[in-house]
């Protein structure tokens, strides 16, 4: 099923074209970009939720926002330029309105009366729109916005732990000297150092090992020698 939209141009042309359901959104800001719009303003504005404001899609009303020379957020649209304006909360016993955000413009004299409202000192303005309250609608947003989210965070990766050289009674001793030349290798040294006294420890090699004078020949630190020495006790000659 599809339908149809009646745009007005910004020469006051007026065009309607097709959209496929549910891509009245989509045609709205395709036209919008283009200077096209559909419909009037109302009265007061359209209203908005607040959450929509920081990345409104100004395309789908015809306009496109800016920064003035000034440094103030504004917005082109229908041929006049709409001010950002910050409006706080008001709180008394007539009215409690939230805070909002309203873009507005002074009113002119060919401005419809509907359209005009009065401010401080009697001033008139006519409202685009106001952001105040309700719930965020994500059809409103900038493409990308919509379904944008942070991105998970990784939990920091943790090294994989090098496997323990597998020794035993069987191995010839040729298997001790690789070990021992591997570890003289820059930046090798301690880690594999490490890893030979846990072999000791957790296969109960010690005595064997001590026998072969491996750890007299290798180049390690007094206090891992004396790691070393424990393990021995602490194996107590048991294989």
């Amino acid at each position: 099923m599809s339908g149809q939209l009646h745009l007005t141009g910004p020469l006051g042309e007026q065009i309607t074209v097709a959209f496929e359901e549910g891509g009245q959104f989509r045609a709205l800001a395709q036209w919008g970009a283009q200077g096209y719009h559909s419909g009037e303003i109302p009265a007061g504005g359209f209203q908005l939720p607040l959450e929509n404001e920081s990345d409104f899609h100004w395309a789908l009303l015809g306009g496109r926002k800016f920064t003035s020379d000034d440094g103030d957020a504004c917005v082109w649209c229908r041929g006049h330029v709409w001010k950002r304006r910050e409006l706080a909360a008001v709180d008394t016993r007539k009215m409690r309105l939230p805070a909002a955000v309203k873009y507005s413009r002074g009113a002119k004299p060919t401005d419809p009366p509907h359209l005009v409202e009065t401010g401080e000192g009697d001033i008139g303005y006519v409202a685009l729109a106001v952001f105040r309250g309700g719930r965020r609608d994500e059809r409103f947003a900038l493409p990308g916005r919509a379904s944008q989210k942070a991105p998970p965070v990784e939990p920091p990766s943790i090294p994989s732990a090098r496997p323990v050289p597998h020794l035993n009674h069987v191995e010839e001793g040729a298997q001790w000297q690789d070990l021992q030349g591997t570890a003289d290798v820059e930046g090798n040294r301690d880690e594999l150092t490490e890893q030979l006294l846990d072999a000791l420890g957790k296969k109960g090699l010690a005595r064997d090992a001590y026998r072969r004078d491996v750890l007299g020949k290798l180049d390690i630190s007094e206090l891992q020698k004396r790691h070393a020495q424990a393990l021995v006790a602490g194996n107590g000659g048991r294989s």
